[in-house]
């Protein structure tokens, strides 16, 4: 628990002289309110290049006897690698919410639990398991996700046929695609890794993106649309303008 993963990884990166610290944003939609920290601090002026790691260990706190939850997720990290760019370029706008009624959708709480022959079971945190309603974050998903998105994408003034790449958060391939299919927007305008590689919580959209540049999905000068959610309930968007190497205010 202490200290944060985030000087973990410093200390093993090899890293001295700058600062790191840990945001718990419920796993899955640190995919966009980490990035908008980070985004911030760039922002500020006062750092130059800020690395937001998105790294979950979800089998860490799974029963194994579960199926509603280790069928579905995978453990994984990804980073985004964030610097100023030109006027015109990068991170345009990140919106953030909170419907707090739906805190316990997805937790992970001290249970007691027992396995068929009644004995006590334990994941690596001793008793305590991730627990996930999934019925109620479907029908939150496909009930308020569509509306939100579309209302973030007017209020930058565009309508959501303007948008070339969404990246949603890789919770269930019907989800993605039914978010999308009630937006109107043709699959060929996203990429699902979860299929291949499950629910990996934070790290599922940086990973989306990764893979959507080098099949050239997603190419500088288009606008893309990150989009996640998770416990909390919390879910964000954010609009990018995606930038060029020579964008970036290090190149000019």
């Amino acid at each position: 628990m202490l200290p944060s993963t985030a000087v973990a990884i410093m200390r093993k990166a090899g890293m001295a002289g700058g600062a790191g610290f840990d945001v718990n944003s419920g796993g899955c939609p640190g995919g966009v309110f980490a990035l908008d920290v980070g985004h911030r601090y760039v922002q500020s002026g006062e750092y130059a290049r800020v690395a937001v790691v998105l790294t979950d260990v979800n089998s860490k706190a799974f029963d194994p006897e579960d199926r509603t939850i280790g069928v579905i997720f995978g453990d994984a990290a990804a980073c985004y690698l964030l610097e100023r760019t030109r006027a015109g370029r990068g991170v345009r706008r990140v919106t953030l919410r909170t419907e707090p009624a739906g805190y316990w959708t997805a937790y992970v709480a001290r249970e007691a639990r027992l396995d068929a022959d009644g004995r006590s079971k334990a994941s690596a945190f001793g008793e305590n398991f991730t627990t996930m309603e999934g019925r109620e974050i479907r029908d939150f998903v496909l009930g308020t996700l569509p509306k939100f998105i579309e209302s973030f994408v007017r209020d930058q003034g565009l309508e959501v046929a303007d948008i070339d790449f969404f990246a949603l958060h890789q919770a269930n391939l019907r989800l993605v695609h039914g978010v999308l299919d009630t937006l109107g927007v043709p699959l060929s305008k996203t990429l699902t890794n979860i299929e291949r590689i499950g629910n990996t919580s934070g790290a599922s959209l940086p990973l989306v993106l990764r893979e959507a540049m080098d099949t050239g999905r997603l190419r500088p000068g288009q606008r893309a649309v990150l989009v996640a959610f998770g416990a909390g309930l919390n879910y964000g968007a954010a609009l990018v303008d995606w930038s060029a190497p020579d964008d970036f205010a290090r190149h000019g």
